[in-house]
């Protein structure tokens, strides 16, 4: 009769130990998206910042620059065509912010979606592990 009660006692412990290797494997894959996704939500805020430190040079240096620019236009002008040039200058300037602009929501555009190979990485686990039915 012993060799009946350790029948089922093997196979809840066996039941038991592939739950726990589920669950460890489970966690696994868990810890691992989880460092993908921290590794991707690092690469995105250091590349966001280091463009905003640039944008915010470079527009610094053009600030300067347009502002000695068209004084010095206006100067250049100021006894005879002085309105002439200002017009022409704030047309100048108009053209340059829209193609600007347009470029910025280009690129924007063009961007990778955030956390794109966590969700991909998570594509891939969902269906190795779906089962398909019959």
């Amino acid at each position: 009769m012993s060799a009946d009660g350790d029948a089922p006692a093997g196979i809840a412990g066996n039941l038991l130990r592939a739950l726990q290797n589920l669950g460890g494997s489970f966690l696994a894959i868990v810890q691992t998206r989880l460092q993908l996704l921290s590794t991707e939500f690092e690469e995105e805020w250091l590349r966001l910042a280091g463009l905003a430190v640039l944008a915010l040079a470079a527009l610094f240096c053009a600030g300067v620059a347009i502002v000695l620019a068209v004084v010095f236009v206006v100067a250049a002008f100021w006894d005879s065509y002085r309105l002439s040039a200002i017009i022409a200058l704030g047309a100048v300037f108009v053209l340059m912010a829209v193609v600007l602009w347009r470029m910025l929501v280009m690129r924007y555009a063009a961007k990778p979606p955030l956390f794109a190979a966590s969700l991909k990485e998570l594509r891939k686990d969902r269906e190795g592990t779906s089962v398909e039915p019959s």
